[in-house]
C-alpha cells in the first residue's frame, strides 16, 4: 500500500509523500496527480488494497458524520501541518484550498448560485439604491 498508510482510528489512509489524507475513491485520482512516477500497474494494486481495508471511509460523502479530533489532541501522525489557504464552508465543515471548489461544494450541496454573471461588468454608475431614502 506503499506510499498510503491506514489509520483505522480515523478510517482514512494518508500518503506519506504528500502528508495527505484521502477516502478510498480518491486514491486512484491522488497516484495519478501527484504520483505519476508509480507505474499504473502498482497504481492500480494500491488502489485495490486500500478499497479492501474494513470500515474504510470511502467517498467524501460519507464524510458527513466523521467526528473531527478536537484541537487539544496529539497531530495525527504522517498527516502534514495544517495549511493557512483553506476556504471553509460557511454552512458545514467542509473545507478546500481552491475557490472553484468551495464554489462547486456549495452549488451541490447547498444549492448556491452566484448572482454574478459571467464576463465583464456593464460600465454605468453601478446598481441603483433599493430604497427610495437611498437617493441623492
Amino acid at each position: 500500500m506503499e506510499p498510503f498508510v491506514h489509520l483505522p482510528q480515523h478510517r482514512v489512509v494518508i500518503c506519506k509523500r504528500c502528508q495527505f489524507a484521502c477516502v478510498a475513491n480518491e486514491v486512484p485520482a491522488h497516484l495519478r496527480t501527484r504520483h505519476a512516477d508509480v507505474p499504473v500497474a502498482e497504481r492500480h494494486a494500491i488502489a485495490r488494497a486500500v478499497q479492501q481495508l474494513p470500515d474504510i471511509i470511502r467517498t467524501q460523502e460519507d464524510l458527513a458524520g466523521f467526528e473531527f479530533p478536537p484541537p487539544t489532541s496529539e497531530a495525527i501522525p504522517f498527516l502534514g501541518p495544517p495549511r493557512p489557504d483553506g476556504l471553509k464552508c460557511r454552512v458545514c465543515p467542509y473545507i478546500v484550498c481552491h475557490p472553484k471548489k468551495i464554489q462547486e461544494h456549495a452549488r451541490k450541496v447547498h444549492g448556491w448560485h452566484n448572482p454574478l454573471r459571467s464576463g465583464r461588468p456593464l460600465a454605468g454608475p453601478g446598481p441603483l439604491p433599493l430604497h427610495d431614502e437611498e437617493l441623492p
